[in-house]
């Protein structure tokens, strides 16, 4: 009586480590994906279960929420597993036209409110359907997570009905209106669209909750998210790629509720290498100030490769966190780090690495990284001579980025052949040449 009281009230309150369920209500699950009846009446079932506190459906609706289209797994209970969890293969790939009722498993799951759902909402943000990653974004805020706001600032680019419902969403959730309208054109809607992400790349940094913001998930709240939690951590390390991309992200979309996970994974995965750099990727999707610290210790990590991940990471942080990171990369004892961080300043375009390439020592293939890094920043036509010089005469990791550079720096498209085909490397060339000297 005391916890509905306090759920009542508004306030978090810790679930009982005894109340675990991670398998749906079959009874349940089979009357939402009911063939027999229409798609109407099927949506009426799954939003009956759209009620405050009703925590024992979250099982059910997160198997209804899932497609193959957000994540290539599901979670499913197993004793010896680790967690008490196993990924395996997403048999969930309902027919293009159910893209409505999964939406309407997020709107239930807002309803709700429960954190069981906070993995399996954010992995909704890459269904193929705008209108589902709209209701999964809003219902992600609800639960303290501002992940899907960048969501639904891209789908106001995308067709009439999502690019409105994401306006609409946009506007409950920070009272702001910018005007948009799916009918006034398409430069009018350019225009607005702009102001959108204007005001959200200032109002992002703002820790002030927006309309309808929750509490961001804590460590040991709910055993059940935790042990889903964990297991996302854990399949990072796997061997299954698809599965480790799509945790990375989910990770990295959780942001700073999941550095406690990923500093428990890192202490796991002590002696595997790959699975740390998969957990530095994670991070270096979070662009937070806690994310870059956790990084910045990577950055003296014994694996080579998780010490590169980090550097690339940081390095195209802005001010005194990239340009450490930079530093410090560039002393590194392998080859893969300062290329790694070189990369990062190329594509960040950091001006203030400028001084740090001049001159740069060490092996061949980082002074040429550096000859290219500084190119990318500066386009400087007394440079390109040389850049096309590492096409034919640098080494591969040289040839690669210098291509891509030219492209860069002449606003034209690298064909994807032209590293290998000859005649297609040619006309490139050629076509960059003249397109650079317009610029």
């Amino acid at each position: 009586m005391v916890l509905l009281l306090l759920a009542a009230c508004g306030a978090r309150v810790p679930v009982p480590a005894t109340d675990l369920n991670h398998t749906p209500n079959s009874a349940l699950l089979a009357m939402m994906t009911d063939e027999t009846v229409t798609s109407s009446e099927r949506i009426e079932r799954i939003l009956k279960e759209a009620r405050p506190g009703n925590v024992a459906a979250v099982a059910t609706l997160r198997h209804v929420l899932a497609d193959r289209s957000q994540t290539a797994f599901i979670l499913e209970y197993r004793a010896s597993a680790t967690f008490g969890l196993a990924p395996v293969e997403n048999p969930y790939a309902l027919p293009l036209d159910r893209g409505v009722e999964r939406a309407m498993a997020a709107v239930a799951l807002e309803a709700i409110s429960s954190y069981r759902a906070l993995p399996e909402l954010l992995h909704a943000l890459d269904d193929r359907d705008g209108l589902v990653a709209a209701h999964a974004a809003r219902a992600l805020l609800k639960l303290g997570c501002r992940s899907g706001i960048s969501n639904l600032l891209a789908s106001l680019e995308r067709k009439a009905y999502e690019s409105e419902i994401a306006n609409r969403m946009l506007i409950e959730s920070t009272g702001e209106d910018f005007g948009f309208d799916a009918d006034i054109g398409m430069e009018a809607k350019a225009r607005a669209a702009t102001r959108w992400k204007t005001y959200w790349a200032k109002r992002s940094q703002d820790p002030t909750l927006l309309k309808g913001e929750g509490t961001p998930y804590v460590v040991g709240f709910d055993a059940i998210v935790d042990a889903r939690i964990r297991t996302e951590v854990d399949i990072v390390g796997q061997f299954q790629f698809l599965f480790m991309e799509q945790s990375r992200k989910m990770l990295a979309r959780l942001g700073d509720p999941a550095l406690p996970f990923i500093t428990e994974g890192l202490g796991r995965a002590k002696d595997k290498p790959t699975w740390r750099a998969g957990l530095a990727q994670a991070l270096a999707g979070m662009g937070t100030a806690k994310s870059h610290a956790m990084l910045t210790e990577l950055l003296g990590d014994p694996f080579p490769s998780v010490r590169s991940r980090s550097a690339e990471a940081l390095v195209a942080v802005p001010g005194d966190v990239g340009r450490g990171a930079l530093l410090r990369a560039l002393k590194d004892v392998d080859p893969s780090v300062p290329l790694a961080a070189l990369r990062a300043v190329g594509s960040s375009r950091r001006e203030d690495a400028i001084p740090l390439l001049s001159g740069l020592k060490g092996p061949r293939e980082v002074v040429e990284a550096a000859m290219v890094a500084r190119f990318r920043v500066t386009r400087d036509k007394a440079d390109r001579p040389a850049v096309v010089d590492l096409v034919e005469g640098g080494l591969s990791g040289a040839r690669a980025l210098a291509l891509l550079a030219l492209a860069e720096a002449s606003f034209i498209e690298l064909p994807d052949s032209a590293t290998v085909d000859e005649g297609v490397r040619k006309a490139f060339l050629a076509a960059a040449a003249a397109a650079f000297g317009n610029c």
